[in-house]
């Protein structure tokens, strides 16, 4: 009998040294395997239930907070501004993750900053406690943005502020857009309206459209490097140029004997289709490659073949820009050719702390310009600005373009404050009504601007 016993108390030993070394195994030596899983259920629970950090806008303003959501345990993701998806994105337990919620993931779920002690990574596990999310500050301005939305007034189309010299992102519209708190209720209709009018596209960063004569000051400042005066006369002919079944004219009124400042102020295409423009220029602006953006991708796009080199001069052509690369060469025009590195965030503040810590940023900046190529576009365009028919930025140009059986509307300008800054602002308009939609959508962001200086 007493062998018996111990025959069996050695089986159960036994059984238990194993259950040991198997929990052993899979809760150390597996346990990332285990937590990276899909399929484990407390993965989805930790995920389910767990408060990403904030994401707030220069002032503090909050743009993204975790709240209960009614009649369910688990938290849902709040956007008090919707406004600014164009910019925050969305987070979605089911249909994934955008924007700033995607670049800055790491920060939000607490996974960056200084790393904690040992003792509390084995409390937390032991406990099942998952990692707490830091907060994010991004370079927003949500009253420019708003701002902005409304000057587009239910038109289509993108627009971006960039601050210099920093390369700060201070607005960043994508028209139309998706409301982020009814993603989940409405995410069938969006996909089914996605064809149509894109509205889960960031227009900004991912989409290109036909430059159009908003091509016209990089083109200006190729002439002058090839000799040619702005004081020069330029004969106008009488034969219109048509485009897809437009007729390409001047924008304003022009008699037929001008200067080329006079074209140029005038917006008039014909002196620009007449230059033998080199292909080497668009790959100079950065146009075939994507833009300097911390964390943030965005389009670029491969050269282009050019097959007709009036139709590219004229931005009607193979060549098509997103409106951050036009952003790109309006900021080297209004910074002595310099660009520097363009951001949305800058700083991250840790559970339980009032200190906002500094985002590890990397600051470069290009010369995309000689120095002398955009001194004098500063002169025409400040001109251009003054006789525009809608007051906007003190330096701009307006441009229109043709795509399929739409006019395009486009704006690229900036101002100059007291105190050092300059604010860019690029817009483009779809099926724009007017060829001066754009500007009157970059009216609204400049009588903002204005504001900050009183």
């Amino acid at each position: 009998m007493a062998r018996e016993l111990r025959n069996l108390t050695q089986v159960i030993f036994l059984g238990f040294l194993l259950i040991i070394i198997s929990s052993a195994y899979w809760s150390v030596l597996q346990h990332e395997g285990l937590l990276q899983r899909k399929d484990n259920p407390r993965r989805v629970f930790a995920d389910q239930h767990f408060a990403r950090g904030l994401i707030v806008d220069r002032h503090g303003i909050a743009l993204a907070i975790t709240s209960p959501r009614a009649g369910t345990t688990y938290p849902q993701r709040n956007y008090p501004y919707p406004e600014v998806v164009s910019a925050t994105g969305y987070y979605s337990y089911q249909y994934g993750v955008d924007g700033l919620e995607l670049a800055f993931n790491d920060v939000l779920v607490g996974e960056w900053g200084p790393s904690p002690r040992a003792w509390e990574v084995w409390k937390n596990e032991l406990l099942s406690r998952p990692s707490v999310g830091a907060d994010l500050r991004s370079t927003m301005d949500v009253w420019l943005q708003l701002a902005v939305v409304d000057a587009f007034a239910e038109r289509s189309g993108a627009a971006v502020v960039v601050e210099l010299p920093s390369g700060a992102i201070r607005a960043l519209v994508s028209l139309p857009a998706v409301n982020p708190n009814t993603l989940d209720l409405n995410w069938t209709h969006l996909q089914a309206n996605h064809k149509q009018q894109s509205p889960l596209v960031n227009r900004v960063l991912n989409v290109s459209y036909q430059p159009g004569s908003v091509l016209q000051p990089l083109i200006l400042m190729a002439m002058l490097n090839d000799g040619y005066r702005l004081e020069q006369p330029i004969a106008l002919s009488q034969s219109p140029i048509y485009i897809d079944g437009f007729t390409l004219t001047c924008m304003q009124s022009a008699s037929d004997s001008l200067t080329l400042r006079d074209a140029f102020i005038l917006g008039c295409p014909e002196p620009f289709a007449d230059y033998d423009l080199d292909p080497i220029l668009f790959a100079d602006a950065g146009f075939f490659e994507s833009v300097p953006l911390s964390r943030i991708p965005n389009a670029a796009y491969p050269p282009i073949k050019m097959r007709d080199v009036k139709l590219e001069a004229l931005g009607q052509g193979q060549l098509t820009v997103t409106p951050l690369q036009m952003a790109r060469v309006t900021v080297a025009i209004a910074n002595e050719g310099r660009v520097p590195d363009f951001y949305l965030a800058d700083a991250y503040r840790m559970p339980s702390e009032r200190v906002w810590r500094s985002l590890a940023i990397p600051h470069h900046t290009t010369q995309l310009f000689p120095l002398e190529w955009v001194a004098p576009m500063r002169e025409v365009m400040a001109e251009s600005a003054a006789q525009m028919p809608i007051e906007a930025g003190v330096y701009g140009h307006a441009g229109v373009a043709y795509a399929g059986h739409q006019m395009l509307s486009w704006y690229l300008g900036f101002s100059t404050e007291s105190g050092g800054l300059t604010w860019v602002v690029v817009v483009v308009v779809e099926d724009a009504q007017a060829p001066y939609d754009a500007v009157a959508v970059a009216q609204g962001a400049f009588d903002y601007l204005a504001t900050l200086e009183e």
